[in-house]
């Protein structure tokens, strides 16, 4: 049987050195810049749907005032809103107003009268673009800042 010795071996300790932290603290540094810029962008396009969902319920509104009045109207008060203008969206990330109701040219449009609906991005949200909905269904969002409709700014391609 071996004798016990009176000293003991000292035991490495259970733990993580500074070197093994640093580079803990540089990955995980890397990680979040590339999440944090992904994760802005994700939240920025779920929040359209907000805006969207807004001018689609404008447009349904300004369908039902057309069939029973054969125009469509620029007043949103007469379509069931609380305001003329700068209607707050669902969750209160834009606000929409009908920006032409009559006037438009629409060659293919019979009665000469259209709409064309606008929703302004509002804080968090402000960094978006406006969005347009017309009465032909055209649905784009303004990425130029020209409030006209251009290739690759619909809805479906943001």
């Amino acid at each position: 049987m071996p004798l016990a010795s009176p000293h003991k071996q000292p035991s490495r300790s259970q733990g993580f050195t500074l070197i093994e932290l640093m580079i803990t603290v540089v990955i995980l540094s890397l990680l979040t810049l590339v999440a944090i810029p992904s994760y802005t962008q994700f939240v920025t396009k779920a929040r359209r749907a907000d805006g969207e969902t807004l001018l689609l319920d404008m447009a349904a509104r300004q369908e039902r005032f057309y069939y029973d009045n054969s125009a469509f109207t620029q007043a949103l008060t007469a379509i069931g809103y609380s305001a003329d203008s700068n209607v707050n969206s669902p969750d209160g990330y834009y606000k929409a107003s009908a920006v032409t109701a009559t006037g438009c040219v629409a060659t293919d449009y019979t009665g000469g009268e259209c709409y064309v609906l606008k929703a302004v991005p509002q804080g968090d949200q402000s960094g978006d673009k406006n969005l347009f909905l017309t009465f032909s269904g055209e649905k784009w969002r303004d990425k130029d800042a020209d409030s006209a409709f251009d290739s690759g700014e619909e809805w479906a391609s943001n």
